[in-house]
């Protein structure tokens, strides 16, 4: 348990370093991204049960994101998000809107076109 607890709090200081230097044109940015998604780390990782919080700020990410460009910009987050966490295994990423109940209107992808 404080393995995880350590793990997750050096996935949190990774998201926060790379997001530092990404920026983007529009109300939703990647410090966001990675707050409201941080909580679905663990599961991302190895799976087992989506949390509460994960589908929080799931829910949270769909509201921020109301415009093509926001939704872009998240997306293009995420994006980077997933290549850049050791561990994290796609299919669960990619699988975690459905888990809870939540269209974000764009794929969670190593490989996502984010332009379209």
């Amino acid at each position: 348990m404080e393995n995880m607890r350590i793990s997750q709090a050096v996935a949190m200081a990774m998201l926060a370093i790379i997001f530092a230097g990404i920026t983007a044109e529009s109300s939703v940015t990647c410090a966001d991204v990675g707050t409201k998604l941080s909580s679905c780390l663990g599961y991302a990782q190895n799976g087992g049960t989506v949390s509460g919080e994960c589908c929080g700020g799931v829910k949270g990410l769909k509201t921020e994101a109301a415009t093509a460009e926001d939704r872009r910009a998240a997306c293009d987050c995420i994006k980077t998000f997933v290549q850049k966490i050791p561990g994290i295994k796609q299919d669960l990423m990619a699988g975690i809107p459905d888990k809870c109940g939540v269209s974000i209107n764009f794929p969670i992808s190593f490989s996502v076109d984010c332009s379209k």
